[in-house]
């Protein structure tokens, strides 16, 4: 037991790595419940713990971490041995960089850190090259960080023991799912939002390991690889998606645009430019929280779209009620003349997954759905998605 300091990503993306912590953590009830009660119920249902006195002890907690890791693990696992014996896709698992024109070197511990050195073998070159890069996290300049034993999001659920205290420099989605997962262990936690601390983007895309000038692929002022609506750099032919371009650091995000890609990589004449409409995002915490579209702030800064607004609270609907869900809400952003969805924001149990019926709303006639989408469809009573029919309702 001690104390660690973790430095965590402010705005950025939900990795899968906390992402498995959630349905770990979900399973024990920590998540997504809105009464200490009920935690304390299936607390002790579940057998892992006993009920939560503080510490849960370093045997529950590798217990829990190594679930986790389980899960993450054997993903990576059952990709690496499914491409084993395949030749078309070839699984190369060393590292590579762009050593000249749509040509890259892979390269290894037996090689320098440049790729240059190697032979005919490790050189790797196509028509078309797609980069899925990713991202890692961006470690702040604060000074006297490097003399202390700090952790990035990444190594935080990799830890073999708990500590007592979390120090979470950050204030972003990850760093928020942190802090509720070691807090409700336990944990005491403290985050720190610093102006010079937090930046735009708390990731750092992974283009600079890439040599990318070799190739003449371009990237922004915050390295961030250049792509058109197609996801095509500069270069005909290379293409980029997901962390590496920037967009939306989401998982789902980089799901999303790997079809497109796919499409457009293989029917270059046929390219289809990416949807964006209805991108939505989730933040793991109790209570859940999840949007999509404008926030009221951003609405009111363009000063050129006239909307409605309308909310709804969790408590006065009959699930609401059952499960005491005192301060969760559903909120609605609505042009005022179309009734299109601008915006919806959720805070409460299962918000991730209640959000999902409005962004198949958004989606309706072409991107531009209306709330009428939401009213005329039928709610099981007493479902706690009357939320939602009761926030349109109110328009």
């Amino acid at each position: 037991m001690g104390h660690h300091n973790l430095v965590s990503p402010h705005g950025g993306r939900l990795v899968n790595r906390v992402i498995e912590t959630k349905k770990s953590f979900e399973d024990m009830t920590f998540l997504d419940i809105s009464n200490d009660l009920r935690n304390d119920i299936e607390n002790i249902a579940d057998g892992i713990f006993s009920p939560l006195e503080g510490f849960v002890g370093n045997d529950e907690f590798r217990k829990i971490v190594q679930r986790i890791k389980g899960f993450t693990d054997h993903e990576s696992d059952e990709i690496r041995n499914a491409l084993a014996d395949v030749k078309n896709p070839k699984l190369f698992t060393k590292e590579c960089k762009f050593i000249g024109p749509k040509t890259l070197r892979l390269f290894g511990k037996d090689n320098d850190n440049d790729g240059d050195n190697g032979n005919d073998q490790d050189i790797l070159t196509g028509d078309k090259i797609l980069i899925a890069a990713g991202s890692r996290p961006r470690i702040p300049r604060i000074a006297g960080l490097e003399e202390t034993d700090y952790l990035t999001s990444d190594q935080a659920l990799r830890l073999e023991q708990q500590p007592s205290t979390l120090t979470i420099i950050g204030g972003g989605y990850v760093a928020c799912e942190m802090a509720h997962f070691f807090g409700a262990l336990g944990t005491k936690i403290n985050i720190v939002q610093l102006n010079e601390v937090l930046l735009p983007n708390g990731r750092i895309p992974n283009s600079d390991t890439l040599n990318l000038d070799r190739t003449g692929v371009e990237v922004d002022e915050k390295g961030n690889i250049k792509t058109n609506m197609y996801l095509e750099t500069n270069i005909s032919g290379i293409f980029a998606l997901g962390d590496v371009v920037g967009r939306y650091l989401f998982k789902h995000n980089a799901n999303h645009e790997a079809k497109f890609a796919y499409n457009n990589i293989i029917h270059h004449d046929n390219k289809i430019p990416v949807d964006y409409t209805a991108m939505p995002h989730a933040i793991f915490t109790s209570p859940q929280i999840a949007g999509v579209g404008f926030t009221e702030q951003g609405l009111r800064n363009q000063n050129q779209i006239s909307y409605v607004r309308s909310s709804y609270p969790y408590i006065n609907t009959a699930m609401g009620k059952a499960t005491d869900d005192q301060d969760g809400f559903v909120k609605f952003l609505v042009d005022k003349k179309s009734k299109k969805i601008l915006g919806c924001h959720i805070i409460g149990g299962h918000a991730s997954i209640l959000i999902h019926e409005v962004l198949v709303a958004m989606m309706s006639d072409n991107g531009n759905g209306t709330i009428d989408k939401i009213v005329e469809t039928i709610h099981v009573h007493p479902a706690l998605s009357e939320v939602v029919a009761r926030a349109v309702a109110e328009f």
